[in-house]
C-alpha cells in the first residue's frame, strides 16, 4: 500500500530558501499516534518530504514549510489508520 500527501499551502520562494531553512530549528522526527516520522528536504525541489517509519507499507507526505509538514504527517497518519481499520 502506497499513501502521498502534499501539502501545498505556500508559494515557493527561491532566493535566499538555503538561509531560512538553516535558521530553522528543524526536529529530528515527528511523533503522532505512536507513529514516527522521518523529516527530511530536497534541495531540487525545494520542499520538505518523509515518510512513516517502522511500518511495512510506504507511506510519504510533502510540504512546503515545516509547520505543513507536520500537518501532512498527521494527516497521513490518520489516513493509515483508516485504510487498516477498512482491511
Amino acid at each position: 500500500m502506497v499513501i502521498w500527501k502534499r501539502r501545498d499551502n505556500m508559494k515557493r520562494k527561491p532566493r535566499n530558501l538555503c538561509r531560512s531553512i538553516k535558521k530553522q530549528k528543524i526536529p529530528k522526527h515527528y511523533v503522532y499516534k505512536g507513529f514516527l516520522g522521518t523529516i527530511n528536504y530536497s534541495m531540487n525541489d525545494r520542499c520538505f518530504f518523509g515518510k512513516i517509519d517502522k511500518i511495512s507499507d510506504v507511506v510519504s507526505y510533502e510540504a512546503d514549510n515545516l509547520n505543513y509538514l507536520e500537518e501532512a504527517f498527521q494527516e497521513a497518519v490518520d489516513d493509515y489508520i483508516l485504510i487498516k481499520e477498512m482491511l
